[in-house]
Order: C-alpha cells, then sequence, then structure tokens
C-alpha cells in the first residue's frame, strides 16, 4: 500500500510504503508503487474505490502483454487510471512528467505503450460497471453499501 499518510494504517497486516516524493498527488502515487514493487506488473487500485472486479483485472492482466500499461477507458478522455496495469518501464517517464512538473496521473501515457481497454469490453465484465464507483461523499457511500446489500441477498 503507498500512502502519504502511513501512521493512519497501523493495523492492516499489508506492507505500507510513504511516498517517494511526498505532495505530489496521484501521479506520486503511481511514481512510488512502481519505484517499490520488485515485479514487472503492477496492479494499481484505488483505495476509495472498494468494488474491485476479479474478472476486470484478470482481463486487464491478458490485455497488457506487448504494452507498457492495460488501462480502462470508460469514454472519450475518461481513463481510470487507478484500475490499470504498468510495467516497471513506466518508472522513468513518470519521474520524468514529476521533474517537469505534472501531477496528473495520466500524463506520461502518451509517451508509452498503452492498451486502452474499451467500456464494451468492460461492461461484458462487469455490466453496471461498479467497480468503477468510488467513494467521496456520503452519498457515494450510501451507493456503494445500497450494491453491497443487494449482493448479499
Amino acid at each position: 500500500m503507498i500512502t502519504n499518510q502511513p501512521d493512519g494504517y497501523t493495523e492492516t497486516t499489508y506492507p505500507i510504503f510513504s511516498d517517494k516524493i511526498p505532495g505530489i498527488g496521484a501521479l506520486g502515487g503511481i511514481y512510488s508503487a512502481l519505484s517499490y514493487s520488485q515485479n514487472d506488473l503492477c496492479l494499481i487500485l484505488a483505495c476509495d474505490m472498494p468494488s474491485v472486479s476479479v474478472p476486470i483485472i484478470e482481463q486487464l492482466r491478458s490485455e497488457v502483454s506487448g504494452f507498457d500499461v492495460a488501462i480502462p477507458q470508460l469514454g472519450p478522455g475518461m481513463l481510470e487510471p487507478f484500475r490499470a496495469i504498468y510495467r516497471k518501464t513506466c518508472l522513468p517517464l513518470a519521474e520524468k512528467a514529476i521533474q517537469s512538473g505534472e501531477r496528473r496521473a495520466i500524463s506520461f501515457l502518451s509517451q508509452v505503450k498503452t492498451n486502452f481497454v474499451t467500456k464494451e469490453t468492460l461492461i461484458q465484465l462487469d455490466p453496471k460497471l461498479e467497480s468503477f464507483l468510488n467513494i467521496n461523499t456520503p452519498g457515494d457511500l450510501a451507493e456503494i453499501e445500497a450494491i453491497a446489500k443487494q449482493r448479499d441477498c
């Protein structure tokens, strides 16, 4: 887990890593994850998107072959960088983007070989695209809780 607040996760049994470069946001999180990763491939999942779809992860894994990144694209300009798989080959380009003042998570994608996984493909695996819902407001939380209750029935 990558965080800018490691003291907030003392009860987890998962390894916790601090941002390599604090205070630069989302791109810094991707950069840190790639820096710490001991593997060629790195699955990036945002903590505010709790509905993880194994079939979508498996699809991304199959679609990263021959690419540096496999990233969901829900529509024109609607990329999901925190439901994507990145290769370590992205690390120097993410670092270069940071050094040039970029902060957007997708800022270096035009410089790497990227496979944009289409909404149509994703809908086949997650018809309501629930795995892309995030929790930013109390209303978002209520929506995700309602979905979880429906699944438990």
